[in-house]
Parts: C-alpha cells; sequence; structure tokens
C-alpha cells in the first residue's frame, strides 16, 4: 500500500518551554499542544487529536497503523486471504484511537468487537482516546452523550444506523505490570478475546521483555476460546 506524506499524520511540534525564560527560571514546564487533523484510513475520513509530546510516543499516529489498516480491509482475492473471522479483539498500544476507530466504522466487516489498551500515565491517552471516539460521532459509556460541538459528520447514515455508536472500553496498562490487576472490574465477566492487534508498538529493545510477559498473560487459556468452543461455533455457523 502507498505510505501517507509526512503532513498527512506528523503530530504538530512544539519546542515552547522546553528551555525556560532567562527572566523566569521557574517557568520551565512543557506546554503541551495539539492539532486535530484528517487522516485516510482504509477509504474512510477519520478526525483525530494529536498532541505534541507523550513520554511514551502514544501521542500520535504511526504509519504501520496504514499497512496493517489496508491488510486488514483489502478485499479478498485469489492472492490475498482477507482475515474476515477476527472475532472480539484486543489492540495493545492503542495511542489515539484511529485503528479502532476504524474497526468500529466497519463493526461486523471483520470483527465483532474491540478493546482498547495503552500504557498507564495521568489519564492523558485514555482522555484522548475517548475524545477522538466523540470525535467521530461515538457515545461515551462513560456519560452516554456524544460530543455534540466537535463530533463529525463524515459517518454515513446507513452506516451509523447499524452501529450502537457507543465507543469500545479501554484498559489502561503497562507492559509486564500484571494483566488482571489492570483489567480488574472493567470487563465483562467471562469477556474473551480472539485476536491481539498492534502496530509500531516497539521502539526500544528494554521494553520487549514487558510486552511478551504481557502477551502471555493474554495468551492464558483463559482469556482465549477454546479449540472445542472454536469447532462449535463454526458447526453452529454452518
Amino acid at each position: 500500500p502507498t505510505m501517507p506524506t509526512a503532513p498527512q499524520i506528523d503530530a504538530p511540534l512544539s519546542l515552547g518551554n522546553f528551555f525556560p525564560d532567562s527572566d523566569d527560571e521557574d517557568e520551565s514546564e512543557f506546554d503541551q499542544c495539539y492539532e486535530t487533523q484528517t487522516v485516510i484510513l482504509s477509504s474512510r475520513s477519520i478526525q483525530i487529536r494529536q498532541y505534541a509530546f507523550h513520554p511514551y510516543n502514544a501521542n500520535r499516529v504511526w504509519p504501520g497503523v496504514f499497512n496493517l489498516s489496508d491488510y486488514l480491509f483489502k478485499p479478498e482475492t485469489e492472492e490475498h486471504e482477507n482475515p474476515r473471522t477476527l472475532g472480539h479483539v484486543m489492540e495493545l498500544g492503542t495511542a489515539t484511537g484511529i485503528l479502532a476507530i476504524r474497526m468500529m466504522l466497519g463493526l461486523g466487516e471483520i470483527c465483532e468487537s474491540i478493546v482498547t489498551s495503552d500504557v498507564v500515565d495521568d489519564g492523558e491517552v485514555e482522555e484522548n482516546v475517548r475524545y477522538n471516539f466523540e470525535l467521530n460521532g461515538f457515545v461515551s459509556t462513560e456519560n452516554g452523550e456524544p460530543n455534540k460541538t466537535e463530533a463529525t459528520n463524515d459517518v454515513d447514515d446507513t452506516t451509523a444506523d447499524k452501529l450502537s455508536r457507543r465507543m469500545p472500553i479501554h484498559i489502561p496498562h503497562t507492559w509486564g505490570t500484571g494483566w488482571d490487576q489492570s483489567t480488574q472490574n472493567k470487563l465483562p465477566e467471562g469477556m474473551r478475546f480472539d485476536t491481539i492487534l498492534a502496530s509500531d508498538i516497539l521502539l526500544y529493545v528494554s521494553a520487549y521483555g514487558a510486552l511478551v510477559q504481557t502477551l502471555l498473560e493474554l495468551m492464558n487459556p483463559d482469556c482465549f476460546p477454546t479449540q472445542a468452543e472454536n469447532d462449535k461455533t463454526t458447526t453452529q455457523t454452518k
């Protein structure tokens, strides 16, 4: 697939307050800024707010998400078998939430549901994911109302009628810190994931071990349907 141009996906850059003013050395906090952009992802126009900075790089749309999304939504051909049975999806390193938004706009097309997750911070990542969902017409599960002033009309009525328009659950989780602790009282009882999605989530070798630990916890038999359950579902479908 064709990679996006830099201006399409770049988060705003601000160096303001990196260096304290010479006349006021106490004023040295970073002045966070953001920019809302229209990003085309697998033929859908999505509004996304990106921050200038985040200590864990969870502030922007990374190029890998375009390749992953195009792969997931690419029409099936003899050369390309489209994975239409993702089932219940867990997305690790959701960042701005753009991939989850795109999948929710096509809910039922390639997955049944999606849960997002990213690093535990001061709440900035989770708030921005929620904001971006509301920006694209989804309803917050907390307040029950969409963002009336910011919600876009870019979603066609036919799709909107088919969707619950309710944004997915978000799980703040820092890899290697215990998945069960992070999800306590946040997921429906017995909820299992069929697919784990992630793109552009590793920048530092030091994070590999923690990511593997979280993946092993997610791959616990209690998290995934058994083969017998899959066979039963397949039989019922037939």
